[in-house]
Parts: structure tokens; C-alpha cells; sequence
């Protein structure tokens, strides 16, 4: 028995079980989440297919979708939409079954569980996806057939993936996903690959321009073609942008008609475009200045993270020599760590860096036990410190978002004690009250383990030319592998353990 466990150990390829208690164990705790986000962005999509069919296409971002009885979405209707269209097309597109299903039954896809399951599926789809993408890149980084599913297999294991994509449920993945869609096409020198899956990525959200910017100076020193490739990504954005602006004017001018809007009707010339125009006030709120939250890196005066993108981007457009593979992954990774250390970061968004640690563990797998326990570190260090922040993402809150109708918790929500105080913040007040430290001040300890951990694990890791052993300590990779999913699965649970903590208040 022992030699065959120690045989297991060695092996150099992943178990098929392997990825089915991770997947299964993921997709598990997933199904008893629903974050709001998912849910509004849902009803958008749905209310696609409602304006298209009924003529009033033009007027989408005015379409509701209705306010549903006994639902997440039970108290106003769903209207308008914080992000550019792309997104909310791309939603469309995977609730186009869900919508026919409201057609032919005149019930919602909020109202059941079942329906509610298939909408969160799309961050399933997605994530398989970005997965599928870094074993590609690895691959064409000149790993192995093996080493690149252990790529792929250490990115879906990632404490930071499972807080964003599982504990959260935020659809970020989807952005990642044509992102790494586009660094690939970048490596494979696929010009359109990389101008049109990044135009999509941007518009999903638009700080895939963190990687598409050194990507494209490293790549074009021309200012004719710099400009075009730039016109050409950016496209996504702007075409629908001017189409939902103008078209609505020109439709109602046409039918002598004045345009409707969330207030009644107005006439055509003063319709409010802001709405369209602007990306919301998160990029705003994110990149200069807020009140209640500091990014774990900044300064209100200075934002910290243009003069990173700045230095980063003038190197790159006067680096003239090609560089390798697996250096332009740790420029990626470079970028997106100035990013979430000089950002006010939401919780779901540390997904965009995840990947890009996953490939650099990836690409030194002789020291993949000090990488693993820094990437560790970095999880811990950051889901700590949201957790008094955002308290509310991965609490009970989600939990309780999903399995409404209310019959399988039974909740009982008071302005004393809302349903999104119990998760694992509990624990962090906790450990402030025992050491006599405020949970601010917690957190900022845990914001100082995340950013020590991220430019450490920058710093051991950049891709430099240097013997590799021909065949890693598998033994070794697959012990810190666990150990890693451990956390992940912890981390996954955060939701559980506020639903623990409410039944222990009582």
C-alpha cells in the first residue's frame, strides 16, 4: 500500500479523479451561491432578447426587465447597465435558453432554483475556458503536454480563482478568458486573434487594457500602426457606444415620437447619455479616489497605479529586441500586479492576476514549494483583508441570494443583523477583539503579508535562462498542491462558515 501511494505521489501526470473532486468539489459550493451582480447582469441579457423581438433594440439600455414576486429581484425592475454592450451580448447569447423558457412557462428564471443554476453556469463555461487558454499558453511557452495541464490544474486551484469565481461568484472570468485568448494570439503572432479577442476582453472589462497596451507597444513602434490596432480593439467599445446614443434619437425623430427613459418620456434631444457614454463610476472610484477604502499601494494625490502603467508602458515601446515566451508572461503578470496593489480593488476583480501567477508557478516547477506557499500567502493575505472591507462578498449573503424562495434557510433579516454580516469577517473581528488591534488595522496587516507576497513571488520569478531538472520532484509538487487546494476549499467555503457562524448566534 505504501509503495503504491509513493508511486502516486511521483507520478508526473494528473489523475482524471483529481480533476473531478476539484471540479465537483468547486462546483458544489458554487451552486449554493449567486452573487446580485451575476443576477442584474442576467436580467440585462435577458432583456436583450425582450427589446430585439419587440422592436425597441435601440432602446435597450431603457428596456426593464420586470420585477419578479418572491425573488432576489422582487423589490424594481432591471434597467439600464453599468458596463458596455458586449457583455451584457455575450449574457444574451448564454441566456437565450432561459429566455425561451420564460416564453413558453410566463415564469421567471429567478423564481427556481434550477433555472437560477443554469444562469450561474456561465462562470462555469468561462472558467473551463481560461483554464483550457493557460494550458495552451504553456504549452506554446514550451512546457510540455504534461506540465501544461499541471498549468491549468494550479490556476483552478488558486485561492485567489476560487474567492473570485466561487466564494464570490463574480463574472470576471469572462474578461480573463478572451484575454488570455489574445496574449495567445499575441505568442502565435495572430494579429486579429489578439486585436479582436482583446477588443471583446476590454469591453467586458475594460482593464484588460492593463495587458493590452505593453502587449501592443512591445509589439508596434509605429505610430501609424499603434494607432490603428489600438482604433481597431477599442472599436468594441466605442461602435456600440455611438450606436445606443444616436440610434434611439434617429428612431424617434422618425416616427415623431419622443424617447422614453427611466423618468417618462423626453424629448429626443434631451435624451441622458451618460449612462451609455461612461463605463459607471467604478473605474473612477477604482483608479483616484475614495473615501471609505485605500488601495493596499496609493496616494489620493497621485494614482499610483498610472505612474506604474506609465513606467511599463515606456519601457515596453522602447524595448526593441524580441523577447521570449515566458517573458512576456511575466510582463502580464507584471502589469496586472501594479493593477490590484495601486486599484481600490472589488473583491472579484483579483481574478484578472490569477492566471499569470499560475503560469510563472508553472514555468519553475524545482521551486514550486516556495511558490506555492507564497501563492498561499498572497490568497490569505488578500481574502483577510477584503473580508472587513467587503465583508458582504462570501458571506451568508450569497447563500441566501440563491436559495431564495426562502424555504431552504430560513433567515430572518433585521437592520440589526443583515444577512450579509456572517462570513468570515466574524472571524477577523474576532482575532482584532483577542489581540486588542482594531479589524482596520488587521486588515492592514494582511494587506502588508499580500503585497510583501506578490513582489516577492515577482521578484524569485523572473524568467531567466537557467537549468531546469528534466524531471521535477512530482512527489514534492503534489504535496504543496493539495496543500494549496486545502486553502482553496477553505477559501471556497467562506459563505458555509457565515452560515455556521448564524447558527451559532442563534
Amino acid at each position: 500500500m505504501i509503495k503504491k501511494i509513493k508511486g502516486f505521489m511521483q507520478s508526473r501526470s494528473l489523475k482524471k479523479w483529481e480533476w473531478i473532486v476539484l471540479a465537483g468539489v468547486m462546483i458544489l459550493f458554487s451552486s449554493l451561491y449567486m452573487y446580485n451582480d451575476i443576477v442584474h447582469t442576467s436580467a440585462r441579457g435577458l432583456a436583450f432578447w425582450s427589446s430585439l423581438f419587440a422592436g425597441e433594440l435601440s432602446n435597450y439600455y431603457l428596456y426593464p426587465y420586470p420585477a419578479v414576486e418572491d425573488s432576489i429581484i422582487a423589490s424594481v425592475p432591471i434597467i439600464g447597465g453599468a458596463y458596455d454592450f458586449i457583455i451584457y451580448f455575450i449574457f444574451a447569447l448564454y441566456d437565450l435558453p432561459a429566455w425561451v423558457w420564460e416564453k413558453i412557462t410566463g415564469l421567471s428564471v429567478f423564481s427556481f432554483y434550477p433555472t437560477r443554476l443554469y444562469i450561474k453556469g456561465i462562470t462555469w463555461l468561462f472558467s473551463a475556458f481560461a483554464g483550457y487558454m493557460v494550458y495552451k499558453i504553456a504549452m506554446r511557452c514550451g512546457l510540455d503536454k504534461n506540465k501544461a495541464k499541471w498549468s491549468a490544474f494550479i490556476f483552478l486551484s488558486s485561492g485567489l480563482f476560487v474567492y473570485s469565481e466561487v466564494a464570490v461568484g463574480g463574472y470576471d472570468i469572462i474578461s480573463v478568458a478572451f484575454s488570455l485568448l489574445g496574449i495567445y494570439g499575441f505568442l502565435n503572432k495572430n494579429n486579429k486573434c489578439f486585436i479582436v479577442s482583446f477588443g471583446i476582453a476590454m469591453a467586458c472589462k475594460l482593464f484588460a487594457v492593463w495587458l493590452f497596451i505593453p502587449l501592443l507597444l512591445l509589439r508596434e513602434k509605429r505610430i501609424s500602426r499603434l494607432m490603428l490596432n489600438a482604433v481597431g480593439a477599442f472599436s468594441f467599445i466605442v461602435v456600440p457606444k455611438i450606436y445606443f446614443i444616436i440610434a434611439p434619437k434617429v428612431h424617434a425623430i422618425l416616427a415623431h415620437e419622443s424617447v422614453p427613459s427611466r423618468s417618462g418620456p423626453i424629448l429626443p434631444t434631451t435624451l441622458g447619455s451618460t449612462d451609455i457614454i461612461s463605463h459607471s463610476n467604478i473605474i473612477d472610484r477604482a483608479l483616484f479616489d475614495n473615501d471609505n477604502i485605500s488601495p493596499f499601494v496609493g496616494s489620493k494625490t497621485l494614482p499610483l497605479v498610472f505612474v506604474g502603467m506609465f513606467i511599463i508602458w515606456i519601457l515596453c515601446y522602447f524595448h526593441k529586441k524580441a523577447i521570449s515566451e515566458k517573458q512576456v508572461i511575466y510582463v502580464c503578470a507584471v502589469a496586472m500586479s501594479v493593477f490590484v496593489l495601486a486599484a481600490v480593488l472589488h473583491p472579484y476583480w483579483i481574478v484578472l492576476i490569477a492566471p499569470y501567477i499560475a503560469l510563472l508557478i508553472s514555468f519553475d516547477l524545482d521551486n514550486y514549494d516556495k511558490n506555492a506557499i507564497l501563492d498561499i500567502l498572497i490568497s490569505v493575505g488578500f481574502v483577510c483583508r477584503t473580508a472587513v472591507y467587503y465583508y458582504g462578498c462570501g458571506s451568508l449573503g450569497e447563500i441566501y441570494s440563491m436559495l431564495q424562495p426562502k424555504e431552504l434557510i430560513d433567515y430572518k433579516w433585521t437592520e440589526d443583523h443583515p444577512v450579509y454580516t456572517y462570513g468570515i469577517n466574524k472571524v477577523i473581528v474576532k482575532l482584532a477583539s483577542m489581540t486588542g488591534i482594531s479589524s482596520n488595522n488587521v486588515a492592514g496587516i494582511f494587506g502588508a503579508l499580500f503585497v510583501a507576497s506578490i513582489l516577492l513571488f515577482l521578484y524569485m520569478n523572473y524568467p531567466r535562462e537557467k537549468a531546469q531538472s528534466e524531471e521535477p520532484d512530482f512527489a514534492k509538487i503534489r504535496l504543496y498542491t493539495y496543500l494549496r487546494v486545502a486553502v482553496a476549499v477553505f477559501i471556497g467555503m467562506f459563505p458555509i462558515w457565515g452560515y455556521i457562524f448564524w447558527k451559532i448566534d442563534g
